[in-house]
């Protein structure tokens, strides 16, 4: 989407410079309204530069028609105009992409299962000899029945993992799905993750 944003960015300076050789200037402005209404508009929302290109050829094109600019020196500043739009576009991404690089070095992925500790289970006899000769042998029997049902029937670490795993899978959609794209989730446009402040 870059090089397209770039490419209309060429194809507007062109067709302004053409416009200015001509002292067409109320042509030039024209061309620079219907980008700014017209279909290249929904370009501009995605490529920053055309935004601020075209904005910045549209007041100079009024001062040329104000002050009655010579072709030339309308073609000097608008290659100059468009050159500072794009170096500063380029270096305010620049900064953005440094940024995410950095802030992926400090905030590094880091799985969930292996910050936990695995869930730790002693075993039956060892939970129930303290208190195994205060209970009768019919409860105590029940009471092992009851215990050997839960070891079969919950398996409490592979429940644990699977959940973990479906937490870890479920964010992934959450946020594969969510809306926004592109700069959205870059740092440097407003948005702080959480636990960076």
């Amino acid at each position: 989407m870059m090089i397209i944003g770039w490419a209309l960015c060429g194809i507007l300076l062109g067709i302004t410079l053409l416009f200015g050789r001509a002292r067409n200037y109320g042509g030039a402005l024209l061309l620079q309204i219907v980008f700014c209404l017209g279909p290249p508009f929904f370009l501009m929302m995605v490529s920053v530069p055309l935004f601020w290109l075209t904005i910045a050829l549209a007041v100079l094109t009024i001062v040329a028609m104000s002050v009655n600019l010579e072709p030339a020196k309308f073609k000097r500043w608008a290659v100059r105009l468009t050159l500072a739009v794009l170096l500063l576009t380029f270096g305010f991404a620049w900064n953005a992409f440094q940024d995410t690089i950095e802030r992926r070095d400090r905030l590094a992925f880091e799985s969930l299962e292996q910050r936990l500790k695995p869930l730790e289970t002693a075993p039956v006899e060892e939970l129930t000899s303290t208190r195994a000769s205060d209970l009768s042998n019919e409860t105590l029997k029940r009471l092992e029945a009851q215990e050997d049902d839960f070891a079969d029937d919950l398996r409490w670490g592979e429940r644990r993992a699977g959940a973990i795993q479906r937490l870890h899978e479920n964010t992934v959609q959450q946020f594969i799905n969510s809306p926004g794209f592109g700069v959205t989730r870059m740092g440097g446009v407003g948005t702080t993750p959480p636990g960076t402040e």
